[in-house]
């Protein structure tokens, strides 16, 4: 194994979908997908179009924007985009946007559903790192919900404070 793809082998095993692969499994991975360029702000993915691929950024910045042009957050090396829309079906949730030269590999729907479809201990694999990684996103978006319901008490407790005094 070269030294870019014992880099690329150590950035997949950070990806929570991809967590659990063996090395045998992740090389199977990488040859499913390939690596590609993005200059300066080039906009890789739109807000609602179909999510038929994934991409994780190797190289570079990229940034995610809301459906307003709002600026989300900024990913860098290592961090995967798409992959929830790309499992789901659902369109895309945000643009997203090179902030400089970047490189990513990219994994499309197809090379994916094939490689799980013929691999069903890779399948396994991801449906269960995807459960844990949706009951996440879950579980952050309720406490987040929470949250911002007692701010909303909180201020209405005190707007009928200031009005009856």
């Amino acid at each position: 194994m070269n030294e870019r793809q014992y880099q690329l082998v150590r950035v997949i095993r950070k990806i929570p979908l991809f967590v659990e692969f063996s090395l045998e499994e992740i090389q199977l991975l990488l040859r499913a997908g390939q690596v590609v360029q993005f200059k300066p702000d080039e906009q890789i993915y739109f807000y609602g179009a179909p999510s038929d691929e994934m991409l994780v950024l190797l190289r570079g910045k990229l940034a995610v924007l809301a459906e307003s042009g709002e600026e989300l957050a900024r990913l860098g090396p290592g961090t995967p985009t798409g992959e929830m829309g790309l499992f789901a079906g659902l369109p895309r949730s945000a643009t997203i946007v090179s902030l400089q030269a970047s490189t990513a590999m990219v994994l499309g729907r197809k090379e994916i559903g094939l490689l799980l479809a013929t691999n069903k201990e890779m399948q396994v694999k991801v449906l269960q790192s995807l459960v844990k990684v949706l009951s996440q996103r879950l579980t952050e978006a309720n406490e987040l919900s929470d949250t911002q319901a007692r701010m909303i008490r909180d201020l209405q407790k005190k707007q009928r404070e200031l009005t009856a005094g």
